[in-house]
């Protein structure tokens, strides 16, 4: 992954003026590719998250953050003080952090009950994987090779991991027929 930014705005920019940044990265041409922006504030806080799908012309990100920050601003004017006065309504500090998303395909060769894989949730499906990137809370679409558990076909939230199994939110116990089948995990 390597994302770089093409334009960016100043670092001092009205909130009431275009705030827009295009970003560029070397895996757009990936399925279902999106960039990822997250916005902070100075404290650290997210105040926002966008997905931004890449330009059909060249395959830009380009998102406009000034209506997100235009909410954050407002006026600040003393006309009482005669000295300085840090109108600090009327500015905000931000950060930005830029990242993607695309689909990625795993094959998974069978599926056990979690509970005998030692550290993992207990009674859940766990797919058998050679190895993968997923994390807990990842949604993944999973499909049989041969259908024999409806259950098992469709988008599921990843629970737990190890190196070798992904654990999803179907209780094995519900499976009608708790054969180990193949199939990929989208």
């Amino acid at each position: 992954m390597a994302i770089s930014a093409i334009v960016e705005p100043n670092v001092t920019t009205p909130a009431y003026n275009p705030v827009t940044w295009w970003v560029d990265s070397t895996n757009k041409n990936e399925t279902g590719f999106k960039y990822v922006i997250d916005v902070y504030n100075a404290a650290g806080t997210k105040i926002a998250e966008y997905r931004v799908a890449p330009r059909i012309d060249d395959g830009y990100g380009v998102i406009d953050l000034s209506k997100l920050l235009q909410s954050q601003v407002t006026k600040d004017l003393n006309l009482a003080s005669t000295t300085y006065y840090d109108a600090s309504n009327s500015y905000f500090e931000y950060d930005v952090d830029f990242g993607e998303e695309y689909n990625t395909s795993t094959a998974y060769t069978g599926f056990v009950d979690s509970g005998t894989i030692t550290g993992l949730d207990s009674d859940y499906v766990a797919l058998q994987v050679a190895s993968h990137s997923y994390v807990i809370g990842d949604q993944i679409n999973v499909t049989e090779t041969v259908t024999t558990n409806a259950l098992i076909n469709g988008l599921h939230t990843v629970i737990d991991v190890d190196s070798t199994h992904v654990v999803i939110d179907v209780l094995y116990a519900d499976l009608v027929s708790p054969s180990s089948t193949a199939g990929e995990i989208i």
